[in-house]
């Protein structure tokens, strides 16, 4: 039975998690490297690589080449980072300087149609938050690999 995006990025987020939370002298929102995955129908993940820059992991050629292969090249990158508030003050202030900083730990999902966030903060993990409506420079990034992954696959790669 298949299932959508939300709904396997869902389970997947928590299988991630709750391993991530059992790895001994690590934290899972204090992550040395972003990690990218497929994303089957199941909610099941299947490691693809990690680097310490998100953003070069989704320049990589092996990553293009392993989604490139699926039938169908859903993906999930899990990374941590810093969080503050927007619309104040301090919007010149990087995330991790801003004084009311939170940490965070992201799970974005991208297919054909969409990219799905999940966003747990580390003083409130018990309440993770599920966005439709990915934006910004890592969705763009995600959206970008998704393309290439497609035109890839039309070219027969």
């Amino acid at each position: 039975m298949s299932v959508s995006t939300t709904q396997a990025l869902g389970v997947c987020e928590a299988k991630l998690y709750k391993a991530d939370r059992k790895k001994p002298n690590t934290s899972a929102f204090d992550m040395s490297a972003a990690s990218i995955y497929y994303l089957d129908d199941n909610g099941d993940a299947e490691f693809l690589s990690s680097h310490g820059d998100v953003y070069k992991l989704l320049k990589d050629e092996n990553v293009l080449e392993a989604l490139t292969a699926f039938i169908e090249p859903r993906f999930i990158i899990v990374t941590c980072g810093w969080a503050s508030p927007l619309g104040n003050d301090e919007e010149d202030v990087r995330p991790s300087q801003h004084a009311q900083r939170r940490r965070v730990r992201l799970s974005l999902a991208v297919d054909d149609k969409n990219i799905i966030s999940v966003i747990r903060f580390k003083d409130d993990k018990g309440n993770p938050q599920t966005e439709t409506n990915g934006s910004g420079t890592l969705a763009d990034e995600c959206r970008e690999l998704y393309n290439q992954v497609i035109t890839n696959k039309k070219a027969g790669k």
